[in-house]
């Protein structure tokens, strides 16, 4: 199955966020945790940060409450950033912070959550029509580590921990997803 890549073609075209274009947005590193994060090169991270959550939030959150979500994991990270170097993936506990106030935000609002855009209607989309439909039919973990992993690259270390589970069961989540998707998408069961 070739990777998701592609569902969104910019955050300017869906959500207004200014400058945050996700097909730009470069994977995470391999060794997240080799990055050390200093007063020299905190605004470096935070451009990073942000670009990486933009592409990972629609997974879990609404789009429109993603900048929001994004400031919040920010505004932590500039508060405690002397304990930035400490964390194992910084990314992760970023995406699993803007997760929980975009969460946050639509539980005081009375919203329902899981925010992948549609796909815009009046041009040919870059992708199958039926995969952001067949996205939200998943469940939401299932959805977030078929997005992290497919859609964002993310290796399965790091997002277990984003997600605050174990690789083994970021695999069960992704294995089930792709097999709900893989149904979804061409109307019955797999061949594997």
């Amino acid at each position: 199955m070739q990777p998701l890549l592609g569902v969104v073609t910019s955050a300017e075209e869906t959500s207004g966020f200014s400058g945050l274009d996700r097909q730009e947005s470069p994977a995470l590193p391999a060794e997240v945790d080799s990055f050390e994060v200093s007063e020299h090169n905190f605004e470096e991270f935070v451009v990073e940060v942000r670009r990486r959550l933009a592409r990972a939030l629609p997974a879990a959150i609404r789009i429109d409450e993603a900048p929001d979500a994004i400031g919040e994991a920010v505004a932590w990270a500039w508060e405690n950033r002397d304990r930035l170097p400490t964390l194992r993936n910084p990314y992760g506990y970023l995406y699993r912070l803007a997760v929980n106030a975009g969460r946050d935000q639509l539980k005081r609002a009375g919203s329902a959550g899981g925010g992948l855009p549609a796909v815009p209607s009046g041009r040919i989309p870059e992708v199958e029509p039926g995969l952001v439909p067949a996205l939200m039919i998943l469940s939401p973990s299932q959805r977030e580590a078929v997005w992290l992993v497919h859609g964002c690259e993310w290796s399965y270390a790091e997002t277990a921990t984003a997600l605050g589970i174990s690789e083994s069961a970021v695999g069960t989540h992704l294995s089930r997803g792709l097999e709900k998707l893989r149904q979804q998408l061409t109307g019955g069961p797999s061949d594997d």
